[in-house]
């Protein structure tokens, strides 16, 4: 999708590889002259390729590779397609391009089967060639590339998630794409060499402390030219739902910068809306900032966040549905939230659907669902039936003690099905302040061992 269209049989191998075999009828996004969908033909003659692309010339090319193409925008055209007519919609390189690309993704979403869902190549701005160019000074637009003249939108692997998320889309990311190579000679790639980019990862390592950032997932992110997904429609969040009633948000904020990207960058505190947002600083524990937040909140539901949890368009409305269905349903609900575990035969069993930092962790049972234990990131109760915290477990693994708590008087804990967005700055493994109060749950809770957590199993001795 560009004004002067290549007009090259080019095509992303990427993409090729993450179509299904299986796939009968593909919508491509963008197909330019067609060359995607040429080689999905060679594999599959029997699938039905159509092609939607913008670029008139590019357009007549791909009508001699694919079943159908039309010349339009997706953004403002009409599009001549039935309900539920494709199993797979492919997006090369094109929601960039896009003024709305969240609008666009709802609009095309009708059209996708049940099962079916849609894959997103998307260009990745944290890479070390931005980076580089923004320190120099010159962000400076080529003919192709990272820093295509032609982009509109920018994304990190976190702004994608967002994206898919507010579109009501379970994002699932499948690979990161290195830089390209052997195309130095051209002004679009010129910065893309090994040298270039060892140099501006060891000149940046010295910002991790101050940036907070894990070096591995530093390196990875600045590393990576592209990011390959696949979305899937989320049902439950397509459907009518009720407004959402009133809820008092508690958030304990050690970084404004990333309170301010994530939790108050979410769509549902824009504009007009009847929550109560109680930000605090200086919290020493998650019970602290409860117990201070429970003094300010006007509400009778209380949600206790992190941080760093962006909750996509619509998410208070689908919430709010799921705590009514499991407060008829489920008997006297004293806590919830949106991921937690299970003990079942000697195993922790995940339950809910949580996307954290790339990863996308869904459990596929009918919500809400009673739980033993919930994630620390999230959860929700009534503040007359709160029973308390322990602030000696800081902020790590409080919500399975509170499950705990509330399970031993008779209260029901249970997930509810409001997928989020938790991308905490920590690297892969835990913090030494997570097995110390694993340790002091194991020791309050002896009786009720093992004990099964999202992040681990406790065992009995």
């Amino acid at each position: 999708m560009s004004a002067e269209p290549n007009l090259t049989l080019h095509y992303n191998a990427n993409l090729l590889n993450l179509i299904p075999v299986s796939a009968t009828r593909v919508l491509d996004i963008g197909c330019g002259t067609g060359a995607l969908g040429n080689r999905v033909k060679a594999r599959n003659p029997a699938v039905v390729y159509y092609g939607v692309e913008i670029e008139p010339a590019a357009a007549r090319i791909a009508a001699n590779h694919m079943d159908h193409v039309l010349c339009a925008n997706i953004e403002t055209d009409e599009l001549p397609f039935d309900k539920a007519m494709f199993d797979c919609m492919v997006f090369g390189d094109v929601l960039e391009h896009l003024y709305w690309p969240v609008r666009a993704l709802e609009k095309l979403k009708p059209h996708l089967q049940p099962g079916g869902h849609m894959l997103c190549c998307i260009p990745n701005a944290q890479n070390h060639q931005i980076l580089e160019a923004l320190l120099c000074g010159d962000f400076q637009y080529q003919a192709g590339g990272l820093l295509d003249r032609t982009h509109i939108r920018f994304f990190t692997y976190a702004n994608a998630i967002k994206m898919l998320l507010d579109a009501a889309l379970v994002p699932e990311l499948l690979g990161f794409v290195p830089d390209p190579s052997g195309m130095a000679g051209d002004p679009a790639f010129a910065r893309f060499t090994p040298e270039r980019r060892e140099g501006i990862l060891q000149a940046l390592a010295g910002c991790l402390t101050y940036l907070q950032q894990d070096p591995w997932r530093f390196n990875r992110y600045l590393s990576t030219f592209q990011f390959m997904f696949r979305a899937t429609p989320n049902a439950a969040h397509d459907q009518p739902l009720p407004p959402p009633f009133p809820i008092s948000f508690v958030v304990p904020m050690h970084n404004s910068r990333v309170v301010g990207d994530y939790l108050l960058s979410s769509p549902i505190f824009q504009g007009a809306h009847p929550h109560q947002l109680i930000v605090l600083e200086n919290q020493t524990s998650a019970a602290q900032a409860v117990a201070t937040g429970l003094a300010q909140a006007v509400h009778d539901h209380v949600v206790y966040v992190q941080q760093d949890v962006y909750l996509p368009s619509r998410w208070d409305a689908m919430y709010c549905q799921q705590v009514r269905q499991a407060e008829a349903g489920l008997g006297r609900v004293g806590l919830l939230g949106i991921a937690g575990a299970t003990l079942r035969d000697g195993q922790a069993v995940y339950s809910g659907g949580l996307v954290d930092r790339h990863m996308t962790r869904i459990h596929a049972g009918p919500l809400p669902a009673r739980v033993d234990t919930l994630e620390d990131c999230l959860f929700g109760f009534r503040k007359s039936d709160f029973p308390g915290m322990d602030p000696a477990l800081g902020y790590h693994l409080h919500a399975t003690d509170l499950a705990c708590t509330c399970r031993a008087r008779g209260l029901e804990v249970v997930v509810v099905e409001a997928l989020c967005y938790h991308n905490s700055e920590r690297g892969p493994g835990e913090p030494p302040e997570f097995m110390a109060s694993a340790r002091h749950l194991a020791a309050k809770w002896r009786d009720s061992l093992p004990l099964a957590t999202p992040r681990l199993l406790i065992p009995a001795s």
